[in-house]
């Protein structure tokens, strides 16, 4: 059996974690359709493709000086995040 489905967050959450390392990283998460959400599923499919391509999607060359860029999102049986980290 699965768990019962995350509520999304209500509001934003920034932290931000000091540390002695020269180069930053960002996350940025949202929440995603499950697999039962057929037309949305489909959709960020798509979108995930066109942004990531295995490095070659428009996200990374639109970043191209910036350390690394992805954009994930794995369709699931519950609802999920889709996510985007930049280096």
């Amino acid at each position: 059996p699965l768990p019962p489905e995350e509520r999304a967050c209500e509001k934003a959450d920034r932290r931000v974690l000091a540390t002695g390392y020269l180069s930053g990283y960002v996350g940025l998460a949202f929440p995603a359709p499950s697999v039962k959400d057929q037309p949305d599923t489909h959709a960020m499919d798509v979108l995930v493709t066109l942004l990531e391509h295995s490095g070659m999607g428009r996200l990374p060359q639109a970043m191209r000086n910036a350390g690394g860029v992805r954009a994930l999102y794995e369709t699931r049986r519950q609802a999920c995040l889709f996510t985007v980290l930049a280096s």
